[in-house]
């Protein structure tokens, strides 16, 4: 398929410091960070991220929808010491925050669990925690309408001998459910690296690498036998999807990175509700290297990802039409990589490892860019009406941080 593509250039004096004071959360006077957020039916946001001194535990924090801090926790999770969030999620009353140890790498000694805890005071309704048998990483998390927390990676009981499998670890509430294991064929190794939740599958995206070749795929499974139900290879010489997203028809959108020539650049690909590749093309920026860093659907059709561009991993934007028969980049060289992105049902919005926001319309056009005083790095976006809530650190690098910004025009709202 033949991609057009354009490439457009941010001008960083579009950027407007703005005066504002975003919440600042230090709960042990340790070094906290929160790398994950959802907002609740009022408007109020929850944060979970790490706490980090001498080891790192899990720190979750919620703030009223003026900004004022309601509770904040710092809890022990993995008894290694090393606690990093892969989802906060609020569903009614229970805020639901799953959690990996040793940061996604590779090990036998990390812990990975899944926390509910009462919106109203931040108190433990349950806890799960599961020990790694073998040699265990985990990238991707969900969460069920029903309330089951999923969990996938891959793993492997020994580093140098045998392959590693795909992994789906699901947690109902309150007892974790079956961990369940899709080993490939041979010598192939099984990377899942993102997941949705369906009411009746699991949809992953990954890659197999076999013989030092990658293929990436999307793949359903059974929720309740982990069965595959179908298996989709994306095309390509060396793919590997690390992000998904879905569409209001129910086709499911996966992005990543793709070896072209001499580089790597972005690429979108288009997969039915019943596993039917419908298109996928490349994001090409001829010389420089690109990856993806996280995804939305806009307004339910259009893809967008933002992630980092070039040898400085600058920030990076890109957009593809629904049918994916056009795409655009937008790159700025004056910022660093863009980590988190958010869609309003209209527009979209990414923000950068030094705390720059930017919205965009559906095919990628700048509305405003704005940096704000105080605000280090964000993490994680989501939109809730007409507001724009954000988990982070905070410019001295020493507090945990939300804010909360105006959509109309990047104002910080506090």
């Amino acid at each position: 398929m033949k991609t057009l593509c354009k490439a457009a250039i941010l001008i960083s004096s579009l950027g407007v410091i703005s005066t504002g004071h975003a919440l600042d959360v230090n709960i042990l006077n340790e070094s906290e960070s929160f790398s994950r957020i959802s907002v609740d039916s009022l408007g109020r946001p929850y944060v979970a991220g790490k706490s980090t001194g001498t080891i790192s535990r899990v720190a979750v924090a919620a703030a009223t929808a003026s900004g004022v801090l309601r509770w904040s926790r710092v809890i022990d999770t993995d008894p290694a010491g090393v606690a990093d969030p892969l989802l906060s999620r609020v569903i009614g009353n229970t805020l639901t925050v799953g959690w990996r140890g040793n940061f996604g790498l590779p090990s036998t000694t990390g812990q990975y669990g899944c926390l509910r805890l009462a919106t109203a005071t931040g108190s433990t309704t349950s806890s799960d925690t599961q020990p790694v048998s073998g040699y265990l990483q985990l990238e991707g998390a969900t969460l069920a309408s029903n309330g089951t927390y999923y969990c996938v990676g891959n793993s492997t009981p020994d580093l140098s001998n045998v392959p590693y499998a795909g992994a789906i670890y699901s947690y109902a509430s309150p007892a974790p459910g079956l961990v369940s294991t899709i080993p490939g064929v041979g010598s192939q190794h099984i990377y899942f690296r993102d997941v949705i939740a369906m009411p009746n599958g699991l949809v992953v995206c990954g890659y197999i690498l076999d013989a030092g070749y990658s293929t990436g795929f999307i793949a359903k499974y059974d929720r309740a036998t982990n069965a595959q139900l179908w298996f989709t290879t994306i095309p390509g010489v060396e793919t590997f999807p690390t992000k998904l997203g879905i569409d209001a028809a129910g086709n499911f959108f996966a992005s990543g990175e793709q070896l072209n020539a001499l580089d790597t650049d972005t690429f979108f690909a288009k997969v039915s509700p019943n596993g039917t590749l419908l298109a996928q093309t490349s994001v090409f920026m001829p010389g420089t290297n690109e990856y993806v860093t996280d995804m939305c659907i806009v307004g339910g059709s259009t893809p967008a990802i933002c992630g980092a561009s070039g040898t400085n991993s600058d920030y990076y934007v890109a957009t593809a039409t629904a049918d994916l028969a056009m795409t655009q980049a937008v790159t700025d060289p004056g910022f660093s990589a863009a980590l988190a992105i958010a869609q309003d049902g209209t527009n979209f919005y990414a923000s950068s490892s030094t705390g720059r926001t930017t919205k965009f319309n559906a095919v990628g056009q700048t509305f405003w860019t704005r940096d704000h005083a105080g605000i280090g790095i964000i993490y994680d976006l989501v939109c809730s009406g007409t507001s724009l809530y954000a988990a982070g650190k905070n410019g001295g690098f020493t507090d945990g941080q939300i804010s909360k910004l105006n959509t109309a025009n990047g104002d910080l709202v506090w």
